[in-house]
């Protein structure tokens, strides 16, 4: 199943074959021609990991990449002034 193995690292969410409300959601860990390995709440206390079969999986649904420090917004944390850069043509308030 090469087709999965783009996703590693992603958020993705399982359906599967024979339980039709059932669903889970984590982040997929590691896969081969029978199993996957799902990671549900990655980092936290609750981290907790499901191997899955190929065979009872309906649907695999990308969702979004993992979230790490590259997927981060940085700001300057608020009232904290910033230093400003001289730009050449600007006029000072």
């Amino acid at each position: 199943m090469d087709i999965g193995r783009q996703y590693l690292g992603w958020n993705v969410e399982v359906h599967y074959l024979f339980y039709t409300a059932g669903s889970d959601r984590g982040v997929l860990t590691a896969i081969d021609d029978r199993w996957i390995v799902l990671t549900r709440n990655p980092g936290s206390p609750r981290e907790d990991q499901l191997v899955i079969p190929i065979s009872s999986i309906r649907l695999l649904k990308p969702l979004s990449p993992e979230e790490g420090p590259g997927m981060r917004l940085l700001r300057p944390v608020e009232g904290e002034e910033q230093p400003r850069e001289a730009v050449e043509g600007a006029t000072e308030e």
